[in-house]
């Protein structure tokens, strides 16, 4: 037994040493690479995939006045940028996000559904370093609830807090937003958002949190296909 734990710890102290060797040869022209996409004058667009996504709706008092919380299984955030001076991005950016997939795979179709959605126009700035980013900004959008009642003429249960009757309870909302990302390469980033909000009749909070892969096509010198 101490015979292989003291190969792999071999193995492991090689592999480290390697990897090192390799990494600092290459992190002068990844250094180099990332500071000319965040240089003054460039802009890039991108398209963003948010698998999981949390949200959380104000009920209206009409029915139940409370909240709804969901968990998105489909997400869309479209953006544009552009560096107004280097390493500082000005950006713009659309999102939508529902759980409406979730809910049409749902066990029993017969029973009532309750459908979560928010949409999301922003406008903030981010700062640059190297690969990472963090920024944040203001966010106008609107939080939506639909109530499906159930069938039940074939056997389908209503929710007892909604009840039998179908409904669609939209909010304009009000917010701020928070994001972090990394560049896993150049066309390529994950990250991080936060958004939280107001409705803009009632003050009431929701939000939405949660993780999104952008395919990242920045407008540059074809060094970065170096």
């Amino acid at each position: 037994m101490k015979r292989y734990l003291l190969l792999i710890m071999t193995l492991l102290v090689c592999t480290g040493s390697l990897w090192a060797q390799s990494y600092d040869g290459d992190s002068r022209h990844e250094r180099r690479r990332y500071e000319q996409m965040n240089r003054a004058g460039i802009w890039a667009v991108g398209l963003g995939i948010e698998p999981v996504v949390g949200m959380t709706h104000p009920v209206s008092y009409i029915y139940g006045n409370g909240r709804e919380s969901g968990t998105g299984t489909f997400g869309l955030n479209l953006e544009a940028s552009y560096f107004v001076v280097n390493n500082l991005s000005v950006v713009a950016s659309f999102g939508f996000v529902s759980n409406s997939w979730g809910q049409m795979m749902r066990l029993n179709y017969l029973d009532s559904s309750e459908t979560i959605s928010a949409m999301n126009v922003r406008l903030g700035a981010r700062w640059h370093i190297g690969r990472w980013s963090v920024g944040g900004g203001a966010a106008w959008g609107r939080t939506a609830l639909k109530y499906t009642s159930a069938d039940t003429a074939e056997g389908g249960v209503n929710s007892p807090i909604y009840g039998s009757e179908s409904f669609r309870d939209s909010r304009p909302t009000l917010g701020l937003y928070y994001e972090g990302h990394y560049m896993v390469n150049p066309f390529l980033k994950v990250g991080l958002f936060y958004e939280p909000a107001l409705t803009i009749l009632g003050g009431r909070y929701s939000h939405t949190l949660g993780a999104r892969l952008t395919i990242y096509l920045p407008f540059m010198d074809a060094v970065v296909c170096r």
